[in-house]
This record gives structure tokens, C-alpha cells and sequence, in this order.
């Protein structure tokens, strides 16, 4: 696992300026623009996929139409297990209740408070241990009922959990600064901390899936899809031309 290069790959590209802009502006469209982000990151996947230290594709505003597609079925694969996930994130909420019913005050209700920030934390990390695996299937299958493939999950699990673990320690202890940074900078500066941070959380993704690859596990058939328009390979900026008389 390479840990500090899912920082460093954003800034892999020359114009990598201009792709983080176009990436920040297409996040404040409201719904449509978290899904075309979705589907672009398939890109991203795709092209590292061949080379882990390749030039990822550029962010191309006339693709998002192909982008938004690649999302969609991520996008509808995440809601959807949100929705069954959230009575068990009720759950945390539980020893809240023992304030009104013991009459609890004081020092006393830092117990159930500090309860159920532990409770909420750890069953946000053992739920992301199922749902890394069915985005990772939804986006690259583009399909949704055979996202949920619970033999591929638990087989997922047991190769990398112990990554899973520190992927999200890594997350938590680098992203958690690089966002108070951003809102220290105008709260303009979240959106491109965001950005960055989401480069970094799916890279680590990518990186967990090839990992799993590597110890054995079941490779996820690529569903092929239209190619999006093709995009010019980056060029430097001609020279100025020579002053008159030369």
C-alpha cells in the first residue's frame, strides 16, 4: 500500500491546476455533479488499472453525459445500501436514551455521550467494510443487483481487512486537517481539500482492490462501455517566438 502517493497523485498530471478547478466546479452541481465525478473516477480506475503509474485521464467537461452514466449505478448501489444501513446506525444512538430514563446529570452523561461516539465510529468502519467491495463491484460491473454479492464481500474482508483497517486510520488522521485547513482558507478552500481527499480515498480503494487481486481473490469483469471523446495527450505551452530582427 502506498499510502502518501494517493496525496501525490492528483498533482501527477503537468496541467493538474486545471483538472482539480474543473473537478471542484462540477461537486457544486447539485446531485448530478457527485455522480459525474463517480463515473469519472471509473476512468481513472481504468487507465491506472493498466499502470498504476500512468497519467490519469483529464477531467473533460464534454464527457459528462459518459460520466454521468459510469456514476449512476455506484451512486444507486451506495444510496441504496445506506438506506438498509441506517437502522443499524440507529443503533449508536441507543445509550443516549439511558440520559432521560436514569436521569442522568452532570459528569454522568459524558458515559452514554462517549458510548455512543464509539458506537457510531465503529459501526461506520465495520459498514464500509461491506460497502468498499459493492462500489468497487458497481463501478466497474456498471450493473446494480450484481454489486451485492455477498460471497465476493466476505471473501473481499477476509483477504484485506487488516488494510481496510489502516486505510481508513490513514483517512482519518490526514483528511480530518487537510479539511480544517480548507475552512481556514476562506471555506473556499474546501472544495479543492475535498477534492484532493476524495483522489486519495479512491486511489486507496484501488489499491485495496489490487491488493486483493494479489493475494488470490476474484477478479471483477469490466463491463465495456462507449468510449468517451478522446482527449489530446498534454502538451508544454509552445516557446515564445524569437524577438523581431532575430
Amino acid at each position: 500500500m502506498e499510502y502518501l502517493e494517493a496525496y501525490k497523485l492528483p498533482f501527477r498530471r503537468p496541467d493538474w491546476f486545471k483538472n482539480l478547478l474543473l473537478l471542484c466546479v462540477c461537486q457544486l452541481i447539485p446531485v448530478v455533479g457527485p455522480i459525474v465525478v463517480l463515473g469519472y473516477f471509473r476512468e481513472v480506475f481504468l487507465a491506472l488499472r493498466q499502470d498504476r503509474r500512468a497519467l490519469y485521464p483529464p477531467f473533460v467537461f464534454g464527457n459528462f453525459g459518459p460520466y454521468l452514466m459510469e456514476g449512476i449505478w455506484p451512486f444507486l448501489v451506495g444510496l441504496a445500501s445506506m438506506l438498509v444501513l441506517m437502522p443499524l446506525t440507529a443503533l449508536s444512538y441507543v445509550p443516549l436514551l439511558a440520559i432521560p430514563i436514569f436521569h442522568l446529570r452532570g459528569l454522568a452523561v459524558a458515559l452514554p455521550i462517549l458510548l455512543t461516539a464509539a458506537l457510531f465510529v465503529l459501526i461506520g468502519v465495520l459498514s464500509s467494510f461491506v460497502l468498499i467491495p459493492i462500489y468497487v463491484r458497481a463501478i466497474l460491473m456498471q450493473e446494480f443487483v450484481p454489486a451485492f454479492n455477498y460471497a465476493f464481500v466476505w471473501d473481499y474482508i477476509r483477504r484485506v481487512w487488516r488494510q481496510q483497517i489502516l486505510v481508513h486510520l490513514f483517512l482519518a488522521v490526514t483528511g480530518i486537517p487537510l479539511m480544517l485547513l480548507g475552512m481556514l482558507c476562506c471555506y473556499i478552500g474546501m472544495f479543492p481539500a475535498m477534492t484532493i481527499l476524495t483522489f486519495a480515498s479512491w486511489y486507496l480503494i484501488f489499491q485495496l482492490y489490487w491488493l486483493y487481486l494479489e493475494r488470490g481473490g476474484a477478479d471483477i469483469p469490466v463491463k465495456t462501455l462507449p468510449e468517451t471523446s478522446p482527449v489530446p495527450a498534454y502538451a508544454p505551452p509552445p516557446p515564445p517566438p524569437p524577438p523581431p530582427g532575430q
